[in-house]
């Protein structure tokens, strides 16, 4: 028998449409740096993700499972439309067995995947860039408050500040460092995403043990934001949180 080719992910992260081409062969001793690559491709937010799958030359079970997780996980965040591409009659059975199919579509063709990524509609989105340093949190609030204005959606400044507040302070107790804030608004909800430079999770924590620090932790964001979680990328984490509007 054959051995698997080695896997390759080529990533084009962009705004609205990131895209992931894999070569070679899926299987479960490479499934890892796959999940890996795709979550991190999502933790970007793009509105659409391409997973181009026509350049594989074997998916096992494992490796589609992996699809199946990936399409889990941005089912809770963030949400993006995620499409494969080109699906043969034979890999898209493999698919719907693994249950992708319930998570992402399947496209025939490239023009296909196109065609309906160009059709989903792109959230308003605004980046900003964080220097580490006490004045991050305050930055962050600043920049939620214009954002929200600008969205006409004054009403969640508040809330929004405290979640955004959170995310920023928790991020500084994981070792600093620039951070990256994003804020993005599509289906009457506010998200809101720190990227930092350390992988380790998030850690709770509680104010009557850190009493040197501000505020509640990540126990705010429980009583703030609506859902809130985490996700792997290539240089450290985003901790997200939504807001209603």
């Amino acid at each position: 028998m054959s051995q698997p080719l080695p896997l390759t992910c080529d990533v084009d992260r962009a705004f609205p449409t990131s895209l992931v081409r894999l070569h070679g062969s899926l299987t479960s001793a490479v499934a890892a740096r796959a999940r890996a690559a795709l979550l991190n491709c999502l933790a970007h937010q793009p509105a659409s993700l391409l997973i181009d799958v026509g350049r594989l030359v074997d998916v096992d079970g494992d490796g589609a499972r992996i699809l199946l997780e990936v399409g889990r996980r941005n089912a809770q965040w963030p949400g993006a439309s995620l499409i494969v591409y080109p699906v043969t009659p034979h890999r898209a059975e493999q698919l719907r067995r693994a249950g992708v199919g319930r998570y992402a579509r399947l496209c025939d063709s490239e023009s296909e995947a196109l065609t309906r990524a160009e059709s989903e509609p792109t959230p308003l989105r605004a980046d900003h860039q964080l220097p580490p340093g006490v004045e991050a949190a305050a930055r962050a609030r600043t920049a939620v408050a214009h954002t929200c204005q600008r969205w006409g959606v004054p009403h969640a400044i508040s809330t929004a500040q405290v979640v955004a507040s959170e995310l920023v302070n928790n991020a500084m107790r994981s070792g600093g460092g620039p951070l990256d804030l994003t804020i993005t608004h599509r289906d009457n909800t506010l998200v809101l995403a720190v990227r930092d430079r350390d992988p380790r999770p998030p850690r709770q924590w509680a104010p009557w043990t850190d009493a040197d620090e501000a505020g509640g932790g990540l126990l705010l964001l429980d009583a703030f934001a609506a859902r809130w979680g985490t996700l792997p990328t290539d240089a450290g984490k985003t901790v997200w949180a939504t807001v209603p509007v």
